[in-house]
């Protein structure tokens, strides 16, 4: 199993932005009750701001490993944190000084090899990324992050090494592969959907009442459908 995500593989700004969304909208369609969902989209997170997000949380109903992923969009680029409870040491937390800058302590003074160290999983992060790190290191700490600014390539710090970090497996249906979608449907929510649906998502096509009844023929509240579409901001016929 591969223990840290291949930057190769990752898509382009533009065609994450769109995936992301995507696949939003088909959580939306596909679980009506938002305390089950795994994937959420904040198209007003801030000034010409959207924040995509994974939240699989030990202390919500969802099950599994306590894993979060916070995705933001902005004119500068695109930042992905991740937290992945098992790749994490809880000897190490930060302060915030009094001009915002992040203070890294260690509750003892024993030494660890090879643990993630979150200084050095940030180390590099452009300046612009920032406010941005500091406020979701606050709500969901880091295994791993990866950046990429408007005319830059995706990176992460020179200082991370190999130990796995959760990042393949939370980016890994990011890969612009619709059935990644599928076969989480059918893992997670028990149920086969069409993934020629799933691809016309990823590309952006607006929803009509045949696709969500295709998606999700239980639907019972298409009402509430339609204004979490509209508030993120994705296209349909409703």
């Amino acid at each position: 199993m591969c223990l840290i995500k291949d930057l190769s593989s990752m898509p382009d700004i533009e065609d994450l932005h769109r995936i992301c969304k995507g696949i939003a909208a088909l959580e939306i369609v596909m679980c009506q009750d938002h305390r089950y969902r795994y994937y959420f989209y904040n198209s007003n997170w801030g000034d010409n701001k959207e924040i995509f997000q994974l939240i699989n949380g030990c202390g919500s109903v969802r099950s599994g490993c306590n894993s979060n992923m916070m995705i933001l969009f902005c004119s500068d680029g695109c930042v992905i944190n991740g937290f992945d409870n098992c790749s994490y040491d809880d000897e190490i937390y930060y302060t915030f000084d009094d001009d915002g800058c992040i203070q890294w302590h260690k509750q003892n003074d024993k030494e660890k090899e090879n643990i993630l160290k979150m200084k050095e999983i940030v180390q590099g992060l452009p300046d612009v990324f920032q406010e941005f790190i500091k406020k979701s290191l606050e709500s969901i700490r880091t295994t791993f992050c990866i950046w990429k600014t408007k005319d830059g390539k995706w990176s992460r710090s020179n200082m991370v090494g190999t130990q796995k970090d959760g990042s393949a497996e939370m980016l890994d249906i990011l890969d612009k592969n619709p059935q990644k979608y599928v076969d989480f449907c059918q893992w997670y929510y028990q149920k086969s959907i069409p993934v020629d649906l799933v691809e016309k998502v990823y590309n952006g096509e607006a929803l009509t009442l045949e696709m969500i009844q295709r998606l999700n023929s239980k639907i019972e509240d298409l009402s509430s459908v339609k204004d979490e579409l509209n508030k993120m901001g994705y296209p349909h016929t409703l």
